[in-house]
């Protein structure tokens, strides 16, 4: 019998790329997470990992999946699911452990940005034709440089030390 994956998410928008991805003896089902946990259920009965791309986690699920041996977030953390009753069950839960960092910690710094410089305020003057005359006294006062600011981190982790990396070279 083929290895069967779960993918369990709203919508079928990756499953090509992993199905392109994956071996050819491992047999890859999508399975529509709006729908109830049973119908969920019958769709994975025999899957041995399951992908859980997003939203709550229902541990009933995994109780009606009894191949079930990994379950595997897409996100950093794993608060939504019950790691110790899922232990209990045989059932280990990963984490996509900095899988996201590069582009939470560039969007971090772009919002910082955004803010000290006012760039709403300066897009929607542009926007409307008034960047020219007294807009500049309007929000040039507001908007600061990032050059020479103390930037306070909380957390060192994948996250908080690639900001870091990124704003060093201000």
């Amino acid at each position: 019998m083929k290895g069967i994956v779960a993918i369990v998410a709203p919508d079928r928008s990756k499953l090509d790329d992993l199905l392109a991805a994956g071996p050819d003896d491992v047999e890859v089902k999508w399975i529509d997470s709006t729908q109830p946990t049973h119908v969920q259920a019958e769709q994975m009965s025999n899957a041995v990992t399951m992908l859980q791309a997003a939203g709550d986690f229902d541990i009933d699920l995994a109780r009606s999946c009894p191949r079930l041996k990994l379950i595997q977030a897409t996100s950093a953390g794993v608060d939504r699911f019950d790691v110790a009753a899922l232990g209990e069950m045989g059932i280990r839960v990963a984490n996509n452990h900095g899988g996201n960092a590069n582009p939470v910690a560039e969007h971090a710094v772009a919002l910082m940005i955004t803010v000290l410089r006012k760039l709403t305020l300066q897009f929607e003057s542009a926007r409307s034709g008034k960047w020219m005359g007294a807009i500049r006294e309007d929000w040039t006062p507001q908007a600061y440089e990032i050059s020479g600011k103390t930037v306070g981190i909380v957390g060192l982790g994948q996250i908080g030390r690639r900001v870091a990396q990124r704003l060093q070279g201000w």
